[in-house]
């Protein structure tokens, strides 16, 4: 399992276009898809949610309420720390937590599928598996002893995986529950999140619940709410019998198989069509095209797809040449980050086709023409030629590897499938594979040259669509169209939820406001007493999230630690709090009694408590996001880009004030990459500057009823 026995690359490229003519043939092909695109093209699940396709397929109300055998949740109860979102952000929130000694009982993981896993828990298509080293993307594999059995797991492994992580450290969740709102309590010192719980239609349906903490996290994840286009004709192709369900919805019942056996059977007769080719359509296809009578790939835009390099784990080796150390798994996904930040360490561990993609830096920042230093007014040309030129080769060789396996059998499709804009403008995809099905008589690529499908239609009474002005008869619709990413997206709109921090001001007020927008290290905002919430502006991104994730988890895990212990040591000293939670942990004279509600009875003469403040100044987050401005010209690498998430796939206008263009200039990414923003925020702990963001507040304990519980 050494380095050069991983790395997998395209054959190289002969010849190829020069970068001025590449410049010139990117231009265009942008050009015309931003020409092509509507303002409004796509449809949130959430917002259709009675359509029989946007319900969870996988729910089970019976596991969800085994969650609170341990300890119920009631209307009222107090936790430490809630955390909205059960992805990979939150568990490893909570177990960093843990690991810093807050009482796993003190942490409530809120969640409306159910079961852990976040995207991983809806997505459950044939073919699924992480792109990313499973050694590196799974977290916790230290922690846990797990070792992948795949170079890339399967989807049903990483969602195991993370059941597994949250019964290795206890943590409790509700399930089938969403949050609807999130409000601050001044005089009390805690949020109170606001909580729809569907039960199930044989447990009592839809109950309200409203559970206090003193700490808040809102993890949802980038990918979080499914998405389908907004064309006409959707009811006339279903009433006419077409079948359509997204690829996070997958309906195996429609399709035969299961995710641990995905045999299609059930589409030996069907027609079928798959809307998209990027990173989620690339791994279904080819499971897909084994067994449908006919596929229709219809393509808005092509991948840069490489090879991928599958293989299965060979335990001695993992054991010996990965996991050599402790700490082995932060280091190697360091080196991987390194290398895709283009700033590679001499060795590389992972080599795998993400570690030759040094362009993408121009995306998930790392290091430019200017080094880590902010690129200068007049240096954005070279600045953008520099990542050009950084690309070119690799474009090149994956055009090449189009044309070795496709053009044989039809060289009008592979020069469609051949992708013609910078390599960072879109997720980088990697499968062994997506290109050779192209070859298979009963697949037909329908090219849309760069615009979405026109209409869905019954024409006598037969279900299709017409896409690049032709129609297609097609039984059944796969959507492979991925999730909102809302191009200025804050903490509220992932959670699709209200939050109100101090005086009641609401989280986007501040988020949109040019003057007051501001973050601290990208998840804590002035306002917003112990707040913390996932986000793009402000902190890193890499197509690594997990390393991305635990930095941030290590980060306010130490954060809130430090935090519980100032105020249960004030409490010591004065004698206040005797008997309540402190560290999670409950101490003091009433320790034989049973703790509710997260605190435990005490007396009347024991009426006030300390308790810590977690809040950034306005100045010091003005200070951080004052950094990310005057690096913001990092990112003119992405105006040049065809349309995408990555640059707000046509729903971002361009500034027309001074107001706007700052505010834009702070809502940027921290430019630097991954491991340097992990850097950064260790040597700003190390230098004890966590110490200006913690405060303490003495505050009213509500006096128990005679049956000791505490009902504040």
């Amino acid at each position: 399992m050494a380095s050069e026995s991983f790395t997998v690359a395209a054959p190289p490229a002969p010849g190829g276009p020069d970068l001025q003519e590449l410049e010139h043939k990117y231009a265009e092909e942008a050009d015309k898809r931003w020409k092509a695109r509507p303002e409004h093209q796509y449809l949130a699940l959430r917002e259709i949610r009675d359509a029989e396709f946007a319900k969870d397929p996988w729910v089970d109300y019976e596991r969800a309420r085994a969650f609170e055998t341990q300890r119920e949740v009631h209307d009222g109860d107090f936790r430490q720390v809630v955390i909205v979102g059960a992805g990979h952000n939150g568990i490893l929130f909570a177990a960093r937590l843990i690991d810093a000694g807050i009482e796993a009982s003190q942490i409530l993981i809120i969640d409306n599928g159910s079961g852990f896993g976040g995207v991983w828990y809806w997505n459950r298509y044939p073919g699924l598996m992480c792109d990313v080293e499973s050694y590196i993307y799974l977290p916790l594999l230290e922690e846990t002893g797990y070792i992948p059995t795949r170079r890339y797991a399967r989807g049903e492994e990483i969602r195991g995986h993370a059941e597994r992580i949250a019964q290795r450290y206890g943590m409790q969740a509700l399930f089938t529950t969403t949050a609807t709102s999130m409000d601050w309590d001044d005089e009390r010192v805690e949020w109170t999140t606001q909580v729809r719980r569907d039960l199930g239609p044989d447990s009592g349906g839809v109950v309200e619940l409203k559970i206090r903490s003193q700490f808040l996290f809102v993890a949802a994840g980038p990918l979080t709410g499914p998405k389908m286009p907004d064309v006409p004709g959707i009811d006339e192709y279903l009433a006419a019998g077409g079948q359509m369900f997204h690829s996070a919805r997958w309906d195996y019942s429609i399709t035969g198989g299961t995710q641990a056996k995905p045999e299609l059977t059930k589409l030996r007769d069907k027609s079928v069509a798959v809307v998209g080719t990027a990173a989620t359509a690339v791994q279904l296809i080819p499971e897909v095209a084994k067994y449908a009578r006919e596929l229709y790939v219809c393509q808005r835009t092509p991948s840069y797809v490489g090879l991928r390099g599958q293989r299965d784990t060979d335990r001695d080796e993992f054991r010996t040449r990965v996991a050599v150390k402790p700490g082995w798994q932060g280091a190697r996904a360091d080196n991987f980050n390194l290398r895709i930040s283009n700033d590679p360490e001499p060795e590389n561990l992972v080599g795998d086709g993400w570690t030759e993609v040094g362009g993408w830096a121009a995306f998930q920042g790392g290091k430019g023409k200017f080094g880590y230093d902010p690129v200068p007014p007049d240096g954005v040309a070279d600045h953008v030629a520099y990542f050009m030129e950084l690309d070119q080769d690799r474009a090149n060789r994956i055009r090449a590897l189009v044309d070795r396996l496709v053009a044989d059998y039809d060289p009008k499709v592979a020069e469609n499938l051949k992708a013609w804009y910078p390599g960072w403008c879109k997720r980088p995809i990697f499968h062994d594979d997506y290109l050779p099905t192209f070859t298979r008589p009963n697949v037909h690529l329908v090219d849309m040259d760069g615009r979405g499908i026109d209409r869905f239609t019954a024409t006598g009474n037969r279900p299709g669509l017409v896409a690049g002005g032709q129609e297609y008869p097609v039984d059944l619709v796969i959507l492979a169209t991925g999730f909102e990413v809302p191009p200025y997206a804050s903490a509220e709109t992932r959670a699709a939820a209200p939050i109100r921090g101090r005086h009641g001001r609401v989280f986007d007020q501040k988020w949109n406001d040019p003057a007051d927008f501001g973050t601290l290290h990208g998840f804590m905002a002035h306002g917003f007493p112990n707040l913390f919430f996932q986000g793009v502006f402000g902190q890193a991104s890499s197509s690594n999230l997990t390393r991305l994730y635990d930095f941030q988890a290590q980060h306010l895990a130490f954060i809130v630690a430090k935090a519980v212990a100032k105020a249960a040591a004030e409490n010591e000293s004065t004698g206040q709090g005797q008997g309540q939670v402190q560290n999670g942990i409950k101490e003091g004279p009433d320790q034989g009694q049973a703790e509710i509600n997260g605190q435990a009875p005490h007396s009347n003469s024991d009426s006030r408590k300390t308790v810590a403040v977690v809040e950034t100044s306005k100045a010091a987050e003005d200070a951080w996001t004052d950094q990310l401005a005057k690096r913001a010209l990092f990112w003119t690498t992405l105006p040049i880009c065809t349309p995408g998430y990555f640059n707000g796939d046509a729903q971002v206008k361009p500034p027309g004030t001074s107001e706007e263009l700052a505010l834009a200039a702070k809502r940027v990414m921290w430019p630097g990459g991954v491991t340097d923003y992990g850097r950064t925020l260790i040597k700003w702990r190390e230098a004890g500057e966590w110490k200006s963001i913690i405060s303490t507040r003495s505050v009213e304990v509500a006096v128990p009823e005679t049956n000791g519980v505490d009902k504040a």
